[in-house]
């Protein structure tokens, strides 16, 4: 879960209004499967409930330095540091590629859809650059 910005005006200074990370956190595990009254078989890791577990690539400028680590997840981390994924016991992404799909094809499948889509549409000339788009902040 990443939570963009939470709009709040305390005094100021008076922080301990405010949502933490690791409420946050809580919030987006804990307390979501509490809402949805499955707290008894997820939301937690505890022996005999189901997990799926997404490891993060700490190792980039952002998350860095390397404390603070509920804060710079909640905060910092974005879908694009996840680097694998266990869906109940399951690995479906390992390193960033995803295992259960042939990715290749889907985005291909995809294009095949949208070029369709333009086509029908007769959207074509509105997915093409303009003469202007490169050098035209350029001064000659």
């Amino acid at each position: 879960a990443h939570v963009e910005r939470i709009e709040v005006e305390p005094a100021e200074g008076d922080f301990d209004r405010w949502i933490s990370a690791s409420q946050s956190l809580t919030m987006a595990t804990f307390n979501s499967a509490k809402a949805c009254r499955l707290d008894s078989v997820c939301g937690s890791l505890e022996v005999g409930k189901k997990a799926d577990l997404v490891t993060v690539d700490l190792f980039q400028p952002h998350l860095y330095p390397p404390d603070m680590l509920i804060y710079r997840l909640v905060y910092n981390a974005t879908g694009a540091d996840v680097a694998d994924v266990t869906v109940s016991g399951r690995l479906v992404v390992e390193g960033r590629k995803i295992l259960t799909v042939d990715e290749a094809q889907v985005l291909e499948n995809a294009h095949t859809v949208y070029r369709g889509f333009v086509e029908r549409a007769q959207l074509a000339p509105y997915t093409r650059n303009s003469e202007r788009f490169w050098g035209a902040a350029r001064a000659e």
